[in-house]
């Protein structure tokens, strides 16, 4: 990444001749001169008559002293004022812009970018008002400081991948989580002093492996999960065949009494004989979730960081730096921490429902929609929601990674377990779980294990489609049937 210098942009300042000073400077220090002479004139010649010679020179001294004191505080005064002045000028109408060149793609995704982004840019300052525009070869930041508004036009440079040019679609998404970056780098430093229920400071001394935060995002259930029938696992330290390191499989055979299993390994018809020792078990998914009352205290702790953010940023800009330094997730560290409301009832515990709801909602909406389904519930203390956002360990390898059979085997059985789903429905119009991918599977999984799916939505937009209902059903029967024609994409 390379800078340019920075450019003054608008905002000159008119310039003065340098002769005026002096001549300025000598017509003053001349009245000043008459005036000291004027008033120790009347100095002298005030007193009453009687008054001695030197009792008239003392006065004349102290007038002069007196004059010169208010003379020096004026300009002083002056000199001050001369400074604000042109401070607030600077500030109205200076524009510095600098240039910068970045890789396509954000060191560490979007939440090393952000931890990292006062090195990143150099030192330009961002704040969570700064502006973010777009532009076709990267996007441009501006920031109101105290010494005048700052620019950075940042040029993302493009890749040799297809798509990874500038303007191609990867790029574009590279773009996007830049941006994203930049508006969590303000909010990482805050979500550490703020120090909420003291996860920040559980520190890395329960690392995921070791409190069963799992191998990968969505795993992590505490125990140890037996190599049984019907078990993901993952091949290694096959010395035979290390081609075969790093496969998965799943176990179709238990173990004889040689301690061989049978493995039919992704892309295979056939199971192959593997010793116990060289396979190990992909983690179930963690059920944990958490409560009402930790949706309220996370909310409220943060009010000024998530107001109008997506759950999308929300991750990056507060849960990823609030369970950095634990490498759990969320609903994990509060259970570890043994964190409990006023009650006494834990935040984490085993979910009772598993909510559906996309990255681009409003994370407020998603709480409120939260609240209000738990609280139709008979004991709404006693929910405990397995939302994405805060039961995903997002310092553990992705589960993205993992094979189809975990998918269709501990993650379905994981959300089999919870017993309930729901999903978070809304805009009416156009629902945005169904336009997202991960919605879609969670969806379809919730269906496959057959467990009662509701849908949920915040009171507001309950109203919303109340009165559509009510007053332009045809609105809603046309919108539903266009979907259903068209598929909901």
């Amino acid at each position: 990444m390379a800078t340019q210098p920075s450019e003054a942009a608008g905002g000159t300042s008119a310039s003065k001749p340098a002769a005026s000073k002096p001549t300025a400077g000598r017509q003053r220090g001349a009245q000043e001169m008459l005036t000291a002479a004027a008033v120790a004139v009347a100095a002298f010649l005030m007193p009453s008559e009687d008054a001695s010679a030197i009792f008239r020179v003392v006065s004349a001294v102290l007038a002069l002293a007196a004059l010169f004191a208010a003379s020096v505080c004026l300009e002083l005064y002056q000199e001050s004022k001369a400074k604000q002045e042109a401070k607030a000028g600077k500030n109205m109408f200076e524009v510095q812009t600098m240039r910068l060149e970045l890789p396509p793609k954000p060191p560490g995704g979007v939440f090393g970018a952000a931890r990292g982004m006062p090195e990143l840019l150099k030192g330009y300052p961002v704040t969570t008002a700064t502006e973010v525009k777009l532009l076709d070869h990267g996007f441009l930041l501006t920031s109101a400081t105290p010494d005048g508004t700052r620019r950075l036009r940042v040029r993302l440079l493009g890749g040799d991948a297809v798509g990874w040019e500038t303007g191609g679609e990867a790029w574009e998404e590279q773009r996007r989580r830049w941006i994203e970056a930049v508006r969590a780098a303000p909010r990482v430093a805050e979500v550490a002093r703020i120090g909420w229920r003291d996860v920040p400071s559980f520190g890395a001394a329960a690392s995921p492996r070791a409190v069963g935060g799992g191998e990968g995002g969505c795993g992590g259930g505490e125990g140890e999960q037996r190599l049984q029938t019907g078990a993901v696992v993952r091949v290694g330290g096959v010395v035979s065949k290390p081609e075969l390191n790093g496969k998965f499989g799943t176990v179709l055979r238990a173990a004889n009494e040689a301690g061989r299993l049978g493995v039919r390994l992704e892309g295979g018809k056939e199971p192959i004989s593997l010793h116990a020792r060289n396979v190990s078990p992909l983690p179930p998914l963690d059920t944990l979730g958490v409560s009402v009352a930790a949706l309220r205290s996370f909310s409220s702790a943060h009010a000024h960081l998530v107001s109008g953010l997506t759950v999308a940023e929300a991750r990056h800009a507060i849960i990823e730096p609030l369970t950095c330094e634990c490498g759990l997730s969320l609903a994990r560290a509060l259970h570890r921490l043994g964190a409990e409301d006023e009650a006494g009832r834990p935040l984490a515990a085993p979910a009772t429902l598993f909510l559906i709801a996309a990255d681009a909602e409003p994370l407020d909406a998603v709480l409120a929609a939260a609240e209000r389904h738990a609280a139709s519930t008979d004991s709404p203390g006693d929910a405990y929601l397995w939302l994405s956002p805060f039961c995903t360990n997002f310092h553990a390898p992705p589960a993205e990674a993992w094979p189809l059979s975990w998918w269709q085997g501990p993650f379905r059985e994981g959300v089999k377990s919870i017993g309930k789903a729901a999903v978070l429905f809304q805009p009416w119009e156009e629902p945005r779980a169904l336009t997202h991918g991960w919605c879609v599977w969670q969806l379809h999984t919730a269906l496959a294990a057959e467990v009662p799916l509701s849908v949920v939505c915040s009171e507001a937009e309950a109203a919303r489609l109340r009165e559509a209902l009510l007053g332009r059903m045809d609105e809603v029967v046309s919108a539903w049937d266009r979907k259903a024609e068209g598929g909901w994409r």
